[in-house]
């Protein structure tokens, strides 16, 4: 496994594991609700899953764009990051909202 493959296998383990960790449980103000069941039910496993994958899709592919602009020496906008981070944010709320 080459070093690029291992880090992009570590950044989808630490963000499908953040997703599965926020989603678990909420805080009141009387106290800590967790939310068990739910929270590994296959439906929100495979959102969870996919959450991940779409942000590590985007990562790579940037990473890969970024390595291009740099042999090619051209730049990027920061208009090209704005429209990079709005596409990912709406994949991901897609996929907590309609699943």
């Amino acid at each position: 496994m080459t070093k690029k493959s291992k880090q992009y296998l570590s950044v989808f383990f630490l963000l499908w594991l953040h997703v599965t960790v926020l989603d678990l449980f909420y805080v009141t103000t009387s106290k800590i609700v967790f939310l068990w069941q739910e929270n590994f039910a296959p439906l929100t496993l495979l959102v969870h899953f996919l959450t991940a994958l779409v942000a590590v899709l985007f990562y790579i592919g940037i990473s890969e764009l970024r390595a291009y602009c740099g042999i090619t020496k051209r730049s990027m906008s920061d208009k090209f990051w704005l429209i990079s981070s709005l596409v990912l944010m709406a994949f991901i709320s897609y996929f907590i909202l309609f699943f």
